[in-house]
């Protein structure tokens, strides 16, 4: 029987060494080393060579090579516990050119380096001194080469891709930024605009309400005194063509600050009631010339203690019944107020949602003009203007005001018999209970009689005369300053039962005056809520832009009437702080 392991054939022992033909390696490894035990060099490649010239056959290792990885010595000792493991030597010269790879142990007790050299890019080759004719084409450092080349000319293209993002980075971010310039310089220049547009409008509206005090209210005067007809009818023009002018001007302040931003609502309590007599007072006598009826009513459920913006409700108001007496001949204007239907009422807690009516048995107007009817600068047709007149704003003024205020306004036609502008608006009740008048359509104020001893301050001489003149006429005596300087030294030497101070002065202006005032008056225990001690202030200015009413009452003033001012605004005005007198005549 034969024994099978018998034909087996032995498996090849692995040698222990590693056989070198050197005329194999010299031609195929450029970057070999052969080093003795005692580290003597006894052979090298031809690009050991080129990069060592100095290192010859026989010298030490250790003259042109270092161990850097690991950092070791290079020693026999380091060679054994390195064999085959992967190592970085470093050549000595000034390159310091390193070459990866790993020593073998030689038949001969020698060892052997194969290695390559760790170039980042081609130009450290080119450094180097090394050529690709040292190179057999089959070696690898061909496909290093070009694979270091494509590395290179990658990375330069990614680096000019860089560089021209960073460029078109770099424009955009200057072009961002000068547009931020321009945007800023643009807002400087807008801002510088609007603040000259608002100072340009209050000297406009101060320097023209000044001489209209004078126009309206010398006029009025002049008709309370004894003219023939046709005086008193050229009289009447004049007062009426001072009131035109005066809407116009009021108009186009108005939509201006509007247009601005700038206008600001107040919020007080009032008397429903009292805001529509005020417009029938106001707009009464203008119906009146033209054989028309103005009435007011509201509903016995229309709650009349209110809480808001009267000064801006009377307004509204007014723009609809002047325009309702504008373009009716014939008939009646009516202005009715009621609770607004449930389904039309606000959702604003504790607010009364009211609907506001103004009727008119007019013109009317067509369903082309009701699509341009809230437009600023718009009547129904270039005839309508010329025909009737006005600035085509009172509409546009109505609905922005009605916005600012939350409410909306709407407009019924009915071709040639007449139109209803209507309104809602939600109110909250007034804070503090208000006495409430009985609403008289046309309520005639009476006679016009105060008691008291008024220190007036006013610089302009048309409208001291004038002011003067309706004091006196209402059965007061006056004491007249022409500055705040004035004023001050009179208010300190008498008793005065009421304070009438223009704002704008010379020397000493109004502001400042009323501020020495109240110093004084607290000086001597005269404090605010005092009843028959501290005097009254009352602004009379003819600044009427958003906010002077606000700055005269912060100042220390107690009242605020804007010029120009008819008699009876004046009245009114004085009457809260001074007595009523009755004509004995």
């Amino acid at each position: 029987m034969t024994n099978s392991a018998s034909n087996a054939k032995p498996s090849p022992e692995r040698p222990d060494s590693l056989a070198l033909d050197e005329a194999l390696f010299a031609r195929t490894h450029p970057f070999y080393l052969r080093v003795d035990a005692f580290m003597c060099v006894r052979g090298l490649g031809v690009a050991i060579q080129a990069l060592l010239p100095s290192l010859a056959v026989g010298e030490g290792v250790t003259t042109g090579f270092g161990m850097v990885s690991p950092p070791l010595p290079l020693t026999a000792e380091t060679l054994e516990q390195t064999l085959e493991q992967a190592v970085v030597l470093q050549a000595a010269n000034a390159g310091a050119i390193r070459l990866g790879g790993s020593f073998y142990r030689l038949p001969a007790g020698d060892y052997l380096f194969l290695g390559y050299p760790q170039f980042g890019d081609i130009q450290e080759l080119v450094r180097s001194g090394l050529h690709l004719s040292l190179f057999p084409r089959s070696d690898a450092m061909h496909f290093y080469i070009a694979a270091l080349t494509i590395k290179n000319n990658t990375q330069r293209d990614l680096e000019k891709l860089a560089h021209s993002l960073e460029e078109r980075v770099d424009d955009r971010t200057r072009a961002l930024q000068q547009a931020n310039r321009e945007l800023e310089r643009a807002r400087q220049v807008a801002e510088s605009a609007s603040l000259a547009k608002s100072e340009f409008l209050a000297t406009v509206s101060h320097e023209i309400r000044t001489p209209m005090n004078g126009v309206l209210g010398m006029t009025e005067l002049l008709m309370d005194t004894v003219l023939d007809p046709v005086q008193h009818r050229m009289a009447k023009t004049v007062y009426t063509s001072g009131e035109s002018l005066l809407r116009i001007i009021n108009d186009i302040l108005d939509f201006s600050k509007m247009e601005a931003g700038k206008l600001e609502l107040s919020s007080e309590d009032f008397s429903l009631q009292s805001v529509l007599t005020e417009v029938a007072d106001l707009y009464g006598p203008r119906a009146s010339v033209k054989g028309l009826r103005l009435e007011t009513g509201v509903t016995d459920d229309t709650p009349l203690c209110l809480h808001g913006d009267a000064h801006r409700l009377k307004q509204v108001l007014g723009n609809l019944v002047s325009n309702a007496i504008k373009f009716t001949e014939q008939g009646e204007v009516r202005v009715q107020v009621k609770p607004a239907s449930p389904e039309d009422c606000s959702d604003t807690l504790g607010c009364s949602t009211l609907q506001f009516e103004v009727r008119d048995t007019g013109i009317g107007f067509d369903e082309d003009t009701h699509a341009r009817l809230f437009k600023p600068f718009t009547q129904a047709d270039g005839t309508m203007a010329r025909r009737f007149g006005g600035t085509g704003l009172g509409l546009a003024i109505c609905r922005q005001l009605l916005d600012l205020m939350g409410g909306n306004i709407r407009a019924e036609h009915h071709a040639g018999s007449g139109s209803v502008f209507s309104f809602r608006l939600a109110l909250p009740p007034a804070l503090k209970p208000l006495s409430v008048e009985p609403m008289i359509s046309m309520r005639k104020l009476p006679d016009m009689n105060l008691d008291g001893h008024v220190l007036l301050a006013e610089d302009n001489q048309v409208n001291a005369e004038l002011a003067t003149a309706m004091l006196l006429r209402m059965g007061m005596s006056v004491t007249r300053t022409v500055n705040g300087r004035e004023a001050f030294e009179q208010f300190c030497l008498r008793d005065f039962d009421l304070v009438l101070m223009d704002c704008q002065m010379p020397e000493m202006d109004g502001f400042e005056a009323v501020r020495r005032i109240r110093e004084w008056e607290q000086a001597r225990n005269i404090e605010p809520g005092a009843p028959g001690r501290r005097t009254p202030v009352v602004a009379v200015t003819a600044n009427a832009m958003s906010g002077d009413r606000e700055n005269c009452l912060a100042a220390g003033m107690d009242g605020y009437l804007s010029k120009p001012f008819r008699r009876d605004e004046l009245y009114r005005t004085l009457r809260r702080w001074l007595g009523h007198v009755a004509d004995t005549h």
